[in-house]
């Protein structure tokens, strides 16, 4: 399918599996990355509710999972296969304890051991793995957290179509335990791992790069970037409101379309045979917006937002 076959506002008005069936026919999007960041101040937003208070804790724990839970119809819906999730940084537990034993716990019970969650998982046979500094949970205050994850992945290993990955504490840089698991490869096999071997011994399959990365609010997100799987075939994609809540239907097949037929479209052959009018309106675009900035924004009393 070219880009004049199908126009934007038509491909937005599409039933979901007519726009599965389009990603399939093109064999992409396969994989994709999408930070959940902002929820505090989502919470904040919409509840009215005191952020000194238990409570407040308490709905920023609903509120994200309810939001969440769309969140991951929508992507599977339309066809994708891989999704990962970068759940939990480690400035997390850095957070005030309120946080951690309350909206944190509560969050992650809800995903990992709630019946409607785990329904949810069967009914759309989606297979849960994780990845990251497991480790940490075992040795810590939160090593109820590691039985969670061991449930989880017990109860949807045998789902097929989907596969969601959910990341803990895992690093961008190359950290120790890829060092690790390279220096064991090398006395195995008396060579350095491939690159699809280093793919599949960090997250136990291989897994191709991921074709876009949607991340929310503040550009922060991008220390939340998976290791190994992301590289030049990976889109970026910003939304300015909190993920969870901006990631909807219609924000989500804005974003496929420009994947599939105006940036993966573009990527090739593009300097052979101009059109003049092109290179005309090239030039008058860039004129226009040498002084334009992505990503600057503006505070709105204590919180810096995207200028849009």
């Amino acid at each position: 399918m070219k880009e004049n076959e199908i126009s934007k506002d038509d491909f937005i008005k599409l039933p979901a599996d007519e726009i599965s069936e389009i990603t399939k026919n093109l064999g992409k999007p396969k994989v994709g990355i999408f930070v959940t960041d902002g929820n505090r101040r989502m919470t904040l937003a919409f509840s009215e509710l005191d952020p000194k208070k238990d409570e407040f804790y308490y709905e920023n724990a609903r509120m994200t999972t309810h939001y969440f839970m769309n969140n991951l119809k929508v992507f599977f819906r339309h066809g994708l296969q891989t999704l990962f999730i970068p759940l939990i940084s480690s400035n997390v537990f850095h957070r005030n304890k309120k946080y951690q034993d309350i909206t944190l716990k509560e969050g992650l019970f809800t995903i990992l051991k709630n019946e409607d969650w785990l329904d949810f998982y069967d009914e759309n046979d989606i297979r849960v793995h994780v990845y990251g500094q497991l480790a940490y949970f075992q040795k810590s205050s939160h090593s109820m957290i590691h039985e969670w994850i061991e449930d989880v992945k017990n109860h949807t290993s045998k789902n097929k179509t989907h596969h969601l990955f959910y990341g803990f504490l895992s690093p961008t840089r190359i950290g120790m335990e890829l060092i690790r698991l390279g220096i064991d490869f090398y006395k195995k096999y008396g060579r350095d791992p491939t690159y699809q071997e280093q793919v599949e011994m960090y997250y136990g399959e291989i897994i191709p790069p991921a074709e876009f990365f949607i991340m929310s609010t503040k550009f922060a997100g991008l220390g939340a970037l998976p290791p190994l799987i992301c590289g030049q075939e990976t889109q970026m994609y910003f939304v300015a409101a909190p993920g969870v809540f901006a990631l909807t239907q219609d924000t989500y097949r804005k974003i496929l379309y420009d994947l599939l037929f105006c940036r993966l479209n573009s990527a090739n052959n593009e300097y052979i045979n101009p059109d003049t009018k092109d290179i005309e309106s090239l030039r008058n675009y860039y004129v226009n917006h040498q002084s334009t900035v992505i990503g600057i924004g503006r505070r709105i009393g204590k919180f810096w937002t995207p200028e849009i």
